[in-house]
Parts: structure tokens; C-alpha cells; sequence
């Protein structure tokens, strides 16, 4: 519900008025959240809709409400337009801006001193008190009769909805920042919290605050428990470890609050211990005192916080934690904090020092949510430059991390690049490189320290990591940000020793990655994998190793068994990250076969429209790279050809394999095995098309390599496949049946009942029984194999949809219409999904639940479906193609049935003005429509128009003899004999 007027109010203080206003203004009218909130919503979700959704804010303003979290979190929101003008905006536009707020001031002064916090415009207006309640409402009433529009509205003009709306939810879920005035504190110059910038982490404090805190037993006795950070550079854990000191430390540690920079010398630590000590103890000397006297900053602190956090409890945080180098062992956490379990101990390390150190409760911190991250990026700047997914392509691009985040926020809010062209750098550069030039370009104009480059947080981890540990870090950071399966690390046990694989995940380079059906490794962060690329001396033939290592797990072969599928899935998003970079390699034939691999497994689960993306791309790969008539090339036009084929790109595929078989028979002769492969596929393509030239085409493949390959082999029986189905087309069924059970007989045989080409034999068998009139064999062999498809293959997987579908028609024809129905509605719905609405396949499946809507009643669905895929085949196959044809007779019937003779005339008028344009006038496909039309218009006692189509389409075929017609003209031809001996011509019936 949109409520015009939301009320904003202290609740402690204004509660009575702001109730009675809201009932002076109806439910309906204003919105406060005692009663606007309905059960099961979520607050602060629909708080924040009903304050963007408001044309008057209704603002109670008193010294309580500038107290009120919530209070100055609406009235930010309501004054955005305000703060959104430049500083030499005019007066007439800070009016508008401020036009939907109402002040409601106290009743009993302190006015004043309430209005000082507000913007001077409003300031200088003489508003009602919060008692006057009927004056209130009039005037919010006099600002609703205007043309205001809502504050989302208004916002969104300025480009800032989106950020408006996801700052609103994101502080709501944050605890403020809190003062540390007063507390013990070391250092006293910590830095400050960031306030609102700070986005993106409320779970985070609050797994903090539940391992520190509520995690205890609720005893006095308890332990102090400990926790660590754990995460690779530039994921923020610092800042983290920083605003849980500022927004929780107060008011969970009163006993003090203490930060030590573990990553320095003895001597700087012994500065920071003497620190924590000098602000527990007032009698503790100076450094220069303490260490003259030969004092123990360590084993003294250990002492005090041993008495000290008896009392009150402490929060003491070790920042940084550094990781060993090689050969040294890591330090204990007791180098930096002397009282672990006795004070609340939250560490920051790139290692992941909860595997060694007992009682350490892990914390890892993750990158930033999408929205998060694109609420930081835009942080103050003109989030209208560039659209929203342009942004978030850029939050993609550095992986969400917030070091880079936060970086590229400054370096654009300082004019450094605008928000155009670090889009660009996106779309063209790698992230790290970049990141470093726009750390320099800022370098000169932050204090030192306050924000680091990216080489410069990672670099000190890279550095630390043994040989063998780093050339593994630079081989994976070649592939992409996708989870690593553990099988290569496996493929590669002399670089990926258990020693070397510790180290990458210890010391944060791979982070854990969890679920699924395949046992992973973990993930590295594409901006350290990026970093890691720039340090390789030999970058090239590290991608060329990535590239020949992926290829070889992505061996076609392996694709043919669907027990592989979830590995080879596991591996293809990096399979397809190498083959996009794969031209910064010398070596393309390593790219083109890890391309042709990815397209065959794609092939083989029956992902169309992904199969021919990949294989166009590797087709254009190779023919760049290799020459059109390379062997690697002419497959990779072979593979995107019959893609294309099952895409329904019908001329597409023909003119590709045209052109792909003339270059193979001249450059390897007409029976080289490669040469019979593509022609077995352009064989396919014409008969998909109704052309006569495809069995003799499929008849010579399927010699060929009976003769030079023997029955058995895998191509020759997809070759008598392929015969069989084009006899089933042309109506030989028992030549179709014969081949058909020969290839089940041999895939049995050769591959097992439970291989994809042997569950498409079976198919293929007990479809033509089907057609044959065995409806019961056809039933029994359908439901099997529907069970093995779905076990097997999946519901989506093509091959299971097809046997759907083919049971469906088997249920059709045994009269079980509500079966058909069910199992075609399935199909069809997976269909339109995974292949589109326009697919050949789909359209197969639509027509026959058409058909059998027809059958139960459902005349006007049945048609309505019909019409639709009568126009879509038009636009797919061509106006002459035999299912576009069948379509319109489809569509004929089905108004035929219903006696609707006029739409019957209509559509064949329609239809004939269509053939006249796209076929030879005395063709069959024209005298049939016209047949159809002198039907109608006979039917209609439409003489003069039945006459007129009769004399000029139909007339000329009793002049022919009936051998030179093919069958469907001569069928015509019987026809219209037969109605002129019965009833005469129209004109003579007149």
C-alpha cells in the first residue's frame, strides 16, 4: 500500500500527537510505523517504502528527535533533495526541495533550539505545534491538493534512488558508531569509524559480536573467547575489527578497548604493550623510563590484564597478524596479547590462524554483496553517469572487494577518472594493474598510510609463500574465479603437494568453497589471480600450460557418459575463461580443442543454444588462428553446423555445411572419415528440410563406413541412425523399424542399455512401433525409457523431453488425452524455458497439444495455439517448408471442424496471398490452399468468388493426365473432379 504522508516522530516524546495527527488523517492517508506495519512485514523494509513513497514528510521536531537513530535516519532521506543541489542553486529550487516536508515544533518552547539543526528555509517558516492537530492536518492536506511528487520520484530524478533506498536498509540493520570518550583506550588516536560508508557487513559484526560475547555461557567464571578475521589483502578485515570497536566496543567492553599492529618489529611492540599497560595503570613510567629499568612490558601487561578483566570485560584486538616466512615457524598469539581467555581477543590475519592455534574461533570474511559493493563504488558520486549494470560491472570486474571499492570511490570522487571510463578499463584491462595506477594518481593526497595499493596488500603474502607455493598460486590464478575441483589438483600431484596445497589455504590465497556434487579445492579472488598474472616472468607459456592441462580433462570422450557430467561441469567455467584469453597463447591448437571439448559436453547435455555459442566462437577461433582449411577448423564448422541444426537455424546450417564439405572433399577426398562426418550432418540438415537428395546422401554415408569402419563402429551406427529416421519421415516404416532395431542391437551390445545413444535408439524404436499401430509395445518401451532419461539425463535434458513428448502421442492415440495433456504441459513449459518459443522442438511439442485440446473440447486454446506456431514457423523455416504446410492445415481443420467457414475463408485467402509470393502458381502447396478456399467460398454460396478461384487455380489439373502430377497434385486433382461430376460447377449451381 502507497501511503501519501508518512509521519517521522521520537517516540519517547511525541507519541500522543503524532497518534492523533495520524488519525486526523486517516489510515489510509498517512503512514506510522505504531500501526502501518502489517504483520509478516518486514521492518525496516516497509518503513523505508512508505518514507520514498510519501509526498509530505511530516517531521515532529524536538530535542529528542535529533537523539533517535531512526529519526535522523527518515529525516536524511526526506532532506536528500536538498543535500543533492550544487552550492549555487537558487532559492526557488532549495524551496522545491524542501517543499514536501511539514515541521510539527513542541508545544512548549524549545522551538528554537530544535529548528537550529534544520536547513535556514526551513528555519525562517511559522509552523504549527504539535498540539494544534487540526492545523496540522489542514496544512498537510493544503500540500497534498499540489502536483507533488512521491520522494522515490524525486530521488530517482537525481539518480540516487537505488543508493537512497539500499543506504536506508543497510544503516538500519547497523549499530551507530558510539563514542569513546572516557574509556581505557591505547592507542588514543585510533581511527575513526566510518560511519555510513561503512555497508555491507552487518552480519559480519554480528558474527563477531555472538563469538566474543554471546557465545558465553552467561558465567562470570567463562573464558574470554577469541576470534579471527581470516581473509586474503584488501577484503577489509581491519576495517571490520575497526567499526566493531567503535559501534559495539563501548557498550560490551567498559573494562577497555586496546589495538596492537601485530606486523612490526620487537621494539614497536614493545611500544604498544608499554601503551596498553600505561592506560590500565597510572603508576606505570614513560618508555624511555620503563625500558632504562629493565621492565617486561609483556610479562607486566599479562599481570594487569590478569586482575583487570576479572572485573570488567576487555576487548583487545591484534591486527595483522604476519604470515611466517619461509623456513620460520609462526609466532604464538601470545607474542601480541599476554592474557588470551581471560580478555575478549579478536585477531586480523591473512593466515588462518583458527588451524593453529587452540580455542581460535574462525571468522572469514567474504567480498561484499552486490549491493553492498555497489553502494560503496558509488559512494558520492553521480551514480546517473553510466546505468546501473555498467556499475555492477565494475563491481564484477575487482571481485567486490572492498579495498578496490573503496579505492576507485576516492579516485573518482577526486576527479581522477570519471565513472565512463573506469567502465572501460573494465571491459579492456585486468583489475590489479589498474587499481595500482589509480592508488598513485591518489597518492599525493592522502595522508600516508590511510589506503594501500593492491600490490601493496599482496604483495607481502606473495612474497612470504616457499618457491613450490608460489609458481602453484600463479597456475591457478590462470584460471577463473570459479571454485577448483579437486581432480586437478589431483592431475597435478608434482605442483600440488599437500605441503603446497597448506600453504595456499592457510595463507588465504584459495578460499574454501562448499557444496555441490564435486569435491573443490576452493576459489582464488580475480584481483589476487590478476596480481599473481603480473608476477609470472613467463606469462604466455603459463596460460599455454592452463590451456593444454584443462583441454586434456575436457576430452570429448569423457563428455559421452553422463557420470562425468558434474567433473567436466566443474571444470568448464574455467574452460571457458582460458579459451577467452586463449589468443594471448602461440599454440592456437590447444585453444581450439579445449573450445571443441566445452562444445561437445554442452552437445551432449543437450544445451542448445549454449552449444552453438560456444562453437561459433570456437569456429571463428580457429579459422582467425589456423586458416579455413585446417583440419581443427573444418571439425570446429562441422560441430557449430549441427548446432545450428539443433538451434532450428535451419539455412544457417546448410550453407555452413555446404561450404565446409566442398573444402573437405577437395582438400581429403569424399570417403576420408571427416569428409563422411560432415556429409552425415548435411544429410541431416536436408532432410530436415524435406529435401529428396538427403536418404541418397544418408544411404552413401552409411555404405561408406560399413566399409571402412565395420557395423560396430560408433559413427557407422549413428549413420544407420540416421537412415532409419529419414525412412520414418517418408513413411517406410518397416525399413525404418529393421534399421532401428539393428542400432539398438549393436549400442546394447557395444555401450550398455543405460548410454544416451542407446536410450535414443530405444526411442527411436518405439516410435515407429507407435506408428506401425503397436500402441501397447510402444507405451511399455516409452515409460522405461522415460524413467532411465529422467534418472540418467535429467527432466531438461532434450532427450528426455523428446520421450515425454512421444509418450504423450502414444497416450494421444490409445485415447488417454488427460495423460497426453499433462505430459505435453511439462514438456512444453521445459521447452520454452531451455530452448525458446520459437525452437522446432518446442513448436513440435505445442502442435500436439493443440491437437489434443482439440480432442478434449478446448476449441478456441486449441486454434490460439495453432496460429501461434503457424506464424513462428513461417518466420524460422520459410512459407514452403513441410511444417510451416502442415501448420496451416492444421489451422484449417481445426475452423473447419467448427463450421466456422468465413475465418476459414479468411485464413486461406490469407494463406494463398502468401504461397503466390513464395512458390510456382501451379505448385502444390497453392493449389492445395486454393482448394481449400473454393471450399470455403462454395460453402459460403459465394459463386462469383468460388467460379473465380476454380477458373484460376484449380481448372488447368483436369487437363493434365494424373501420372505427370506428384501425389499430393493428384490428390487435388481426384478431388475436384469429384465435386464438378456431383454437384456442377458454382457458376452452372447458380
Amino acid at each position: 500500500m502507497d501511503w501519501p504522508v508518512f509521519i517521522s516522530y521520537a517516540r519517547s516524546t511525541s507519541r500522543e500527537q503524532a497518534e492523533a495527527l495520524h488519525r486526523a488523517l486517516g489510515e489510509e492517508v498517512a503512514f506510522l510505523d505504531t500501526s502501518g506495519i502489517e504483520l509478516g512485514q518486514r521492518f525496516p523494509g516497509v518503513l523505508a517504502d512508505a518514507l520514498l513513497g510519501a509526498r509530505v514528510i511530516v517531521v515532529f521536531v524536538d530535542e529528542a528527535y535529533f537523539t533517535r537513530w531512526y529519526c535522523l535516519w527518515e529525516l536524511r532521506t526526506a532532506l536528500t533533495p536538498f543535500m543533492a543541489l550544487p552550492p549555487d542553486a537558487s532559492e526557488a529550487d532549495k524551496s522545491l526541495s524542501l517543499a514536501s516536508i511539514v515541521l510539527a515544533l513542541p508545544p512548549e518552547g524549545g522551538a528554537s533550539r530544535a529548528l537550529e539543526r534544520l536547513p535556514p528555509l526551513l528555519r525562517s517558516i511559522q509552523w504549527p505545534s504539535s498540539n494544534q492537530t487540526e492545523r496540522l492536518a489542514q496544512w498537510v492536506r493544503a500540500c497534498l491538493t499540489g502536483e507533488s511528487l512521491p520522494l522515490a520520484a524525486r530521488v530517482e530524478r537525481l539518480g540516487l534512488l537505488e543508493q537512497t533506498r539500499a543506504r536506508l536498509l543497510q544503516e538500519s540493520a547497523l549499530p551507530p558508531p558510539r563514542s569513546l570518550a572516557g574509556l581505557r583506550l591505547h592507542p588514543l588516536e585510533l581511527p575513526p569509524s566510518i560511519g555510513p560508508s561503512f555497508v555491507g557487513r552487518e552480519d559480519d559484526l554480528w558474527r563477531i559480536d555472538f563469538a566474543l560475547t554471546t557465545s558465553r555461557t552467561g558465567e562470570g567464571s567463562a573464558a574470554a573467547l577469541s576470534g579471527a578475521l581470516e581473509a586474503g589483502g584488501g577484503f577489509g578485515k581491519t576495517r571490520l575489527a575497526l567499526e566493531y570497536l567503535h559501534r559495539l566496543g563501548p557498550l560490551r567492553f567498559p573494562g577497555g578497548l586496546f589495538w596492537v599492529d601485530a606486523d612490526v618489529n620487537d621494539e614497536r611492540l614493545e611500544e604498544q604493550l608499554h601503551g596498553i599497560l600505561s592506560a590500565l595503570r597510572k603508576d606505570v613510567p614513560p618508555l624511555a623510563e620503563f625500558r632504562k629499568q629493565q621492565r617486561d612490558a609483556r610479562h607486566e601487561l599479562a599481570r594487569v590484564l590478569h586482575e583487570t578483566s576479572s572485573k570488567e570485560p576487555i576487548l583487545y584486538v591484534v591486527d595483522n597478524v604476519p604470515e611466517p616466512s619461509p623456513g620460520q615457524s609462526p609466532r604464538s598469539l601470545g607474542t601480541w596479547c599476554p592474557a588470551r581467555g581471560k580478555v575478549a581477543l579478536l585477531v586480523t590475519s591473512r593466515v588462518r590462524l583458527s588451524l593453529g592455534a587452540e580455542g581460535v574461533q574462525a571468522l572469514p570474511v567474504a567480498t561484499l554483496a552486490p549491493e553492498a559493493a555497489m553502494a560503496l563504488l558509488t559512494e558520492q558520486v553521480d551514480r546517473a553517469s553510466i546505468a546501473a549494470s555498467e556499475w555492477a560491472l565494475i563491481t564484477e570486474w575487482v571481485g567486490h572487494l572492498p579495498l578496490a571499492l573503496e579505492l576507485l570511490n576516492r579516485t573518482m570522487r577526486a576527479g581522477a577518472i570519471t565513472g565512463a571510463e573506469l567502465l572501460e578499463k573494465a571491459r579492456r584491462v585486468g583489475p590489479a594493474l589498474e587499481l595500482d595506477r589509480q592508488m598513485e594518481a591518489l597518492r599525493a593526497h592522502l595522508p600516508e598510510g590511510q589506503l594501500r595499493g593492491v600490490t601493496e596488500a599482496l604483495s607481502i603474502s606473495y612474497e612470504r609463500l616457499p618457491q613450490g607455493a608460489q609458481n602453484a598460486a600463479r597456475f591457478l590464478a590462470q584460471l577463473s574465479p570459479a571454485p577448483i575441483p579437486m581432480a586437478l589438483l589431483d592431475a597435478m600431484k608434482p605442483l600440488f603437494t599437500p605441503q603446497v596445497r597448506a600453504f595456499l589455504t592457510q595463507r588465504s590465497f584459495v578460499t574454501g568453497a562448499t557444496g555441490g556434487r564435486v569435491p573443490m579445492f576452493g576459489f582464488m579472488h580475480r584481483v589476487l589471480a590478476d596480481f599473481l598474472r603480473s608476477r609470472s616472468s613467463r606469462p604466455e607459456l603459463e596460460l599455454e600450460m592452463a590451456v593444454a592441462v584443462i583441454s586434456t580433462v575436457m576430452d570429448p570422450k569423457a563428455s559421452e557418459h553422463p557420470e562425468h557430467w558434474p567433473v567436466l561441469d566443474a571444470f568448464a567455467p574455467h574452460a571457458e575463461w582460458l579459451f577467452a584469453r586463449s589468443k594471448e597463447i602461440a599454440r592456437a591448437e590447444f585453444a581450439v580443442s579445449l573450445g571443441l571439448g566445452l562444445g561437445n559436453l554442452r552437445a551432449r547435455q543437450g544445451l542448445v543454444n549454449a552449444t552453438a555459442d560456444v562453437r561459433n566462437s570456437v569456429a571463428r577461433r580457429a579459422g582467425e588462428s589456423l586458416g579455413g582449411e585446417h583440419r581443427a577448423t573444418l571439425a570446429a564448422k562441422n560441430d557449430l553446423g549441427d548446432a545450428l541444426r539443433r538451434q532450428g537455424n535451419l539455412p544457417g546450417a546448410r550453407r555452413l555445411l555446404e561450404e565446409t564439405l566442398d573444402i573437405q572433399r577437395r582438400v581429403h577426398g569424399e570417403e576420408h572419415p571427416e569428409t563422411l562426418t560432415v556429409m552425415n550432418n548435411y544429410s541431416l540438415v536436408l532432410a530436415d528440410l524435406g529435401e529428396p537428395t538427403a536418404r541418397p546422401l544418408a544411404e552413401h554415408v552409411l555404405n561408406a563406413r560399413l566399409r571402412l569402419l565395420g557395423e560396430e563402429h560408433p559413427e557407422t551406427v549413428t549413420s544407420m541412425a540416421n537412415l532409419a529416421t529419414i525412412h520414418f519421415d517418408q513413411g517406410e516404416l518397416q525399413k525404418a523399424l529393421t534399421l532401428h532395431e539393428r542400432t539398438l542391437r549393436i549400442r546394447l551390445r557395444t555401450v550398455g542399455k543405460e548410454h544416451p545413444e542407446t536410450l535414443l535408439s530405444m526411442g527411436n524404436v518405439a516410435s515407429t512401433l507407435r506408428r506401425m499401430g503397436d500402441l501397447s509395445a510402444a507405451r511399455s518401451m516409452q515409460e522405461e525409457l522415460l524413467k532411465i532419461s529422467w534418472r540418467l539425463l535429467g527432466k531438461e535434458h532434450p532427450e528426455s523431453l523428446n520421450t515425454m513428448n512421444n509418450l504423450a502421442v502414444t497416450l494421444f492415440a490409445r485415447s488417454d488425452f488427460a495423460g497426453a495433456r499433462r505430459l505435453q504441459e511439462e514438456a512444453l513449459a521445459i521447452f520454452q524455458r531451455t530452448l525458446g518459443q520459437a525452437h522446432p522442438e518446442t513448436l513440435n511439442v505445442k502442435m500436439n497439444l493443440a491437437y489434443t485440446l482439440r480432442k478434449q473440447g478446448d476449441l478456441i486454446g486449441s486454434y490460439a495455439m495453432y496460429e501461434e506456431v503457424l506464424d513462428l514457423r513461417r518466420q524460422k523455416l520459410g512459407e514452403l517448408h513441410p511444417a510451416t504446410l502442415d501448420s496451416w492445415s492444421a489451422c484449417f481443420h481445426a475452423l473447419w471442424e467448427e463450421e466456422d467457414f468465413r475465418r476459414v475463408r479468411v485464413l486461406q485467402e490469407r494463406g494463398l496471398r502468401i504461397m503466390e509470393n513464395a512458390a510456382r502458381s501451379r505448385s502444390a502447396p497453392i493449389v492445395t490452399m486454393a482448394w481449400r478456399l473454393f471450399l470455403a467460398c462454395d460453402y459460403l454460396d459465394d459463386i462469383a468468388a468460388a467460379q473465380s478461384v476454380l477458373n484460376q487455380h484449380l481448372l488447368w489439373l483436369l487437363d493434365c493426365s494424373p501420372e505427370s502430377l506428384d501425389a499430393d497434385l493428384r490428390k487435388t486433382r481426384e478431388q475436384v473432379a469429384q465435386c464438378l461430376a456431383t454437384r456442377g460447377t458454382p457458376h452452372h449451381r447458380e
